[in-house]
């Protein structure tokens, strides 16, 4: 089967987590972790068409790819 597009698929999410001291009254107290998933984007889009059939070899196809202002300062990707 010949390739027919090449696809982009980008996401971004942020996972963290920080331990927390829960007060359980007269029997003491203890810690919990506390999870956070924050899913902020997730983009698909096709890139690339190809023209046809696709000869053996390296190619490279330039493309740009923008992310949203509001994504954070730093991302893992």
């Amino acid at each position: 089967m010949e390739p027919s597009f090449l696809e982009i698929d980008v996401k971004a999410k942020e996972k963290c987590s920080h331990w927390d001291e829960v007060d359980n009254g007269d029997n003491g107290s203890y810690w919990v972790k506390v999870m956070f998933i924050e899913k902020y984007f997730e983009f698909k889009q096709n890139c690339f068409t190809f023209n046809g059939p696709l000869a053996p070899g390296d190619y490279t196809i330039p493309f740009e790819f923008a992310l949203p202002t509001w994504t954070p300062g730093s991302c893992y990707w």
